[in-house]
């Protein structure tokens, strides 16, 4: 999730007012995850991103705070629903526990790990996941909710594919490995005449593990990676929201205790003849504390409202973060009604966020090496938009933005941003850090969009960002997720009795990416070690991918039974298989045994080649809802 220009971990996210550490599988540490959601959308209620004036509750964020809210189960009877979709299979159940609980059930698998092996991809997927929510009504004054949800991913290489010159590349670095994450908590609410008091308690678990040797021979002695980390957090929020005349008001305290374990072993060659090693093992814990009040009211018949807000943030890692007042995070938003059906808003805010843990609790000689460098990351936002909508369901909207960053993470083993690092399909951020690095981020939102009247609803959004960061020389070069141009446009028609159809267009700017050092990576003593290329990183980020686009498609038909309906699917995604553009490859050509071939000018070197590895087919799929 790529929100204005920030990075996919810049972005916190809630679950019925308690924080989870993801909403998708195949995380990479120090990053984001992967494209399988882990939320079971049949749960959801409703769901809300903001992407500036967070709300002052949610703490430890830079770009955007997403909140997901899970519906009840139902008390009159027993329920459920079994879906079939194009990567997994799953049950969801639902009832009355008593006269004053209700409950919701969530378990799915997916299967296509028996479809991709089959068609040679070099990397086999597996993914599994529970959700859960359960609410206590004990009285009108009273409520309480549990909920949780956990995932479990592994990957695993396809060893036994046709060895093309993709899988041995891909099968060649890749490690194999497996994760497991859970959040579960309670939320009790006691209501009372102009106000409710909210409590949170919760706890997060990430556990992640993978392994590498050469040529995947499981063998000690040619053990190129070994990772295992293990992150903890238990959280507890006290907020009280108050509510008199047209005003709100918010304000609480929040208090947090970490435990990370990380042990790692890895070996990396950068240059001729030359191996760096990474081997530590690190425990680090710490405690988090914050306190925070908002402010929200509207003047003027309603035609003008204010949201102000305050949050201070601390932690006990360092002397650098432990001070609350070093991090005062104000926030505000402005809007005027000046017309019919037109409104104008204005936004600012100073957010702030603790690094990746990764690189907090890296260690050498059995010290954290960045405990006296790093300090709490720091974004700037400005905004103003206006907007127009209609009882109808037409909205339009234009929104610029501005966002500038401050202490960010620079490395200083490759001398670059932690916002231009290359993540090895685990982590980000082994090495040694400082706070020195700055950056920026702008753009221009627009969307336009119907909702459903007279059969028909449609939408078209188009966002222009740019987001740079220094170099080591102080200029600004492109983030790694700096793609300029995002676009849709979507439309869906209700037709006949139960039939919908739809289709969706998106655009995607190319990923800036840097280029290969050639001449190093083809030297023997290297490749040895690394299996792919390494990045030049005096061209950083110079090349950029072409722009993506494709189209798809679906229908839908619902039939209506006594006691159960059945709803059946055709997707069909990528229509006129375009092409996804992909980092080119750099890789040693083979012969016939498939050994690398050694350079006839220079025996020190393999030959290499450079391959195009984009990608591009038609995925059509069927799924169904079967709801009794």
């Amino acid at each position: 999730l790529i929100v204005r220009g920030g990075a996919s971990n810049e972005n916190r996210f809630y679950l019925d007012g308690m924080e989870i550490p993801s909403i998708t599988h195949f995380t990479v540490q120090g990053t984001s995850g992967g494209p399988n959601g882990l939320l079971n959308v049949l749960m959801l209620e409703s769901a809300s991103l903001h992407s500036s004036a967070f709300p002052a509750y949610a703490g430890n964020a830079m770009s955007s705070v997403a909140t997901f809210n899970q519906r009840a189960g139902r008390k009159d009877r027993f329920g459920g629903s079994f879906t079939l979709s194009a990567n997994d299979w799953g049950v969801l159940l639902e009832g009355p526990m008593g006269k004053k609980s209700s409950f919701l059930f969530s378990a799915r698998e997916s299967y296509t790990q028996h479809m991709l092996k089959a068609l040679g991809v070099p990397v086999i997927p597996f993914f599994a996941d529970v959700q859960y929510k359960q609410v206590i009504q004990f009285n009108d004054k009273n409520e309480l909710i549990l909920t949780g949800v956990a995932g479990y991913d592994k990957y695993t290489l396809n060893l036994g594919a046709e060895p093309t010159e993709s899988l041995l590349y891909n099968t060649g670095y890749i490690p194999e490995g497996k994760q497991f994450v859970y959040a579960a908590g309670a939320i009790y609410k006691h209501y009372l005449e102009n106000s409710y008091y909210t409590v949170v308690l919760s706890r997060n678990h990430f556990y992640n593990y993978a392994e590498k040797f050469v040529n995947n021979s499981g063998e000690e002695t040619d053990r190129l990676f070994d990772y295992t980390s293990k992150e903890s957090e238990n959280k507890l929020r006290i907020e009280h929201k108050l509510f008199r005349d047209k005003q709100e008001w918010n304000y609480g305290i929040a208090l947090e205790s970490d435990q990370v374990d990380i042990e790692e072993y890895s070996l990396y060659s950068r240059r001729a003849n030359e191996v760096d090693e990474i081997n530590f093992r690190s425990l680090m814990s710490f405690v988090r504390y914050g306190a925070f009040g908002s402010f929200s009211q509207q003047f003027f018949e309603d035609k003008f409202s204010v949201y102000a807000g305050l949050r201070l943030d601390g932690n006990t890692y360092s002397d650098l973060m432990k001070n609350p007042l070093k991090q005062l995070s104000p926030r505000l938003s402005l809007s005027w009604k000046f017309k019919k059906a037109w409104q104008l808003s204005a936004n600012a805010g100073r957010y702030f966020q603790v690094p990746p843990y990764l690189l907090m609790a890296y260690a050498e000689n059995g010290e954290f090496s960045n405990r006296d460098e790093l300090k709490y990351m720091r974004s700037d936002h400005l905004g103003l938009g206006i907007e127009h909508t209609t009882s109808s369901g037409y909205r339009l909207k234009l929104e610029g933005f501005h966002k500038k960053y401050k202490d960010y993470p620079f490395l200083l083993t490759d001398s670059i941003s932690f916002a231009n690092a290359n993540a090895n399909y685990v982590l980000v951020g082994d090495q040694p850090a400082d706070a020195s690095s700055e950056g920026l981020a702008y753009g221009v939102e627009f969307q336009i969009k119907q909702k459903y009247h007279n059969s028909w609803s449609w939408s078209l959004a188009y966002s222009f960002v740019v987001s740079q960061f220094e170099d080591k020389n102080g200029e600004l070069v492109s983030s790694s997720w700096d793609n300029r141009h995002f676009g849709t446009v979507s439309l869906g028609r209700t037709v006949g009795k139960n039939w919908q159809i739809g289709a969706r267009w998106s655009l995607a700017g190319g990923n800036p990416y840097t280029p290969y050092d050639q001449a190093t990576s083809g030297l023997r003593s290297v490749w040895d070690v690394n299996y792919r290329g390494i990045p030049d990183f005096s061209r950083l980020n110079e090349a950029r991918l072409p722009v993506f686009h494709q189209l798809d498609l679906r229908v839908d038909k619902q039939f209506d039974f006594k006691r159960w309906s059945l709803s059946v699917y055709i997707d069909v995604q990528n229509a006129y298989a375009s092409s996804v553009p992909v980092v080119p490859y750099l890789t040693v050509l083979r012969d016939e045994s498939l050994s690398p071939l050694v350079d006839p000018d220079d025996p020190e070197r393999y030959q290499t080649n450079i391959i195009d590895s984009d990608t591009g087919r038609i995925l059509p799929s069927i799924g169904l809802i079967a709801d009794f």
